[in-house]
């Protein structure tokens, strides 16, 4: 049987240090508190899988005691390293990778990922090399891996749309079989804002169910944000 083990990466919430790419649109406080609200969404959400070690990646050695306040007892926090994101990627597989293990990371950036797929994730880790979730940017919001492959996280664009495109490449390259799950947006960007608004207004909304803090955030800043959406170009 395979250990299951899901990593979360993340920032600590922090005014300045996270979602930089919303401002102005959003001021920093509400940038801080959007932030926080997909922080512990995500948290919330990986706590509910059965029979699975979690693990809180964090950015910065001096996160760890900032956070210790917020994070539930199930997670182990580690801590990245590297100068980009494929280095600490690597680094925490290198650091969590074992035989018969399925490895799972996710961001805390995907409002509407659900705990069904989640756990489909791993299921599909039965039968392929590697699961990846896209995002509709060009990089992807999830990757689990069941095959030692370290190098998949070389030669790639990092923070540029061809992160996908390049991780395909790679896969192909290693000769694993590989899954995709459905496509998602990171709220990252303004128009990733926008898409949320409009995600909310919906009667059946996965981010209420997902990601409930957030929705409670967006719901209360909503007629504020559309009103300053509308008067910026996207």
């Amino acid at each position: 049987m395979f250990k299951k083990t899901l990593v979360i990466f993340a920032k600590e919430p922090q005014l300045g240090f996270v979602k930089t790419r919303l401002s102005p649109l959003l001021s920093q406080e509400e940038i801080l508190e959007l932030y926080r609200s997909l922080l512990l969404d995500k948290i919330e959400l990986a706590k509910k899988l059965k029979g699975v070690h979690f693990y809180l990646a964090l950015y910065s050695p001096k996160e760890k005691k900032r956070l210790s306040g917020i994070v539930s007892k199930n997670f182990k926090i580690i801590h990245q390293k590297g100068k980009d994101l494929g280095e600490r990627l690597k680094n925490v597989f290198f650091q969590l990778f074992e035989e018969k293990c399925s490895l799972v990371f996710t961001d805390t950036d995907t409002p509407t990922l659900l705990e069904s797929e989640l756990e489909q994730s791993f299921e599909l880790l039965s039968k392929f090399d590697v699961v990846i979730g896209p995002s509709q940017d060009g990089g992807y919001y999830l990757i689990g891996l069941r095959t030692f492959c370290p190098s998949l996280f070389d030669n790639i664009s990092w923070g540029t749309p061809l992160v996908l495109k390049q991780t395909l490449t790679q896969v192909k390259n290693l000769k694993l079989k590989v899954k995709l799950l459905s496509r998602k947006y990171d709220l990252d960007r303004p128009e990733d804002l926008k898409k949320a608004l409009l995600e909310i207004n919906k009667s059946s909304c996965n981010i209420k169910i997902s990601a409930p803090r957030t929705f409670k955030f967006l719901s209360q800043i909503r007629p504020s944000l559309a009103s300053r959406l509308n008067q910026i170009e996207i």
